[in-house]
């Protein structure tokens, strides 16, 4: 019963860590740019190359023809393991979702962080 009580305290302190650094992050980011939201989310992250892949990949459209004149005739090889989460929240959430993923991943960083030290 105490163990659990220690755990749970561990993770709202690691929560409300992780809440103000996301939330300090963001609201810098929002309060001295004039970009709109979108354009904020997409150039803030820095690994854009993604970006058409997780697109491609929540609209389960494997075979993109960015070219008018070519024919593409297999399908696009598309790192699936390291972009299917993005995918399918990008699917549930949109934009938003870039948001929610920093701040799990943030959350589960730290975690991970506090108990390796």
């Amino acid at each position: 019963m105490i163990i659990n009580k220690k755990f749970f305290a561990e993770l709202k302190i690691i929560f409300f860590l992780t809440l103000s650094i996301f939330i300090l992050r963001w609201s810098t980011l929002f309060y001295s740019s004039l970009e709109s939201f979108n354009n904020l989310i997409l150039f803030s992250i820095e690994d854009y190359l993604y970006f058409p892949f997780i697109l491609n990949l929540s609209e389960f459209n494997l075979k993109p023809d960015y070219l008018n004149n070519f024919v593409i005739e297999s399908s696009l090889p598309i790192p699936i393991y390291s972009i299917i989460l993005h995918s399918l929240f990008y699917k549930l959430f949109g934009l938003y979702s870039f948001l929610i993923l920093e701040f799990f991943f943030s959350f589960i960083f730290i975690y991970f962080l506090t108990k390796i030290f």
